[in-house]
């Protein structure tokens, strides 16, 4: 489980159990319901607490984080035509990738994602470095947004759009 994982099954695991103090709430009948990766944040919050007594989990997968992410881009690379030899090359890669990104290091991440781009053989990209900001486009200092939108539509304008 990863400390994103974690920490999104505490939050939503404390929700049941604040609503659970509530006196217009019937807590024999809190439950928790997520799909997809929700699914799967939703059967393992309703293991850890007590106060939920039932989980709903559509599409949500019983593998981890990782291998679930995994699966799912060796099988859209599969469903394009790439060949398993250049699979078989990238998944250490997103392995690699995904361990980095559990590790809260963004700069190691970003590293393993350049390489994952450089063994693609993709060389139409860009890579935006957003000093204090992780996986959501949030200042971890300041905790206020930072606004991506401009440097996405400027990125696209001058990529797609003008071409």
């Amino acid at each position: 489980m990863s400390a994103g994982d974690c920490a999104v099954s505490v939050d939503a695991g404390n929700s049941a159990v604040f609503l659970s103090t509530h006196k217009n709430i019937d807590r024999r009948q809190i439950g928790i319901l997520g799909g997809s990766e929700g699914g799967r944040i939703a059967v393992l919050t309703a293991s850890r607490f007590a106060v939920l007594t039932f989980a709903i989990s559509f599409a949500g997968t019983v593998v981890s984080m990782e291998d679930d992410r995994i699966y799912a881009q060796m099988g859209s690379l599969r469903s394009r035509g790439v060949p398993d030899s250049v699979i078989a090359a990238v998944e250490p890669l997103w392995r690699r990738s995904f361990a980095a990104w559990a590790s809260n290091n963004p700069a190691a991440h970003d590293r393993v994602n350049i390489e994952i781009m450089a063994a693609s053989g993709n060389t139409d990209y860009a890579i935006v470095v957003l000093p204090r900001v992780g996986h959501a486009p949030v200042d971890v200092e300041t905790t206020r947004m930072v606004r991506i939108d401009n440097i996405v539509l400027n990125w696209l304008d001058a990529h797609l759009i003008r071409r």
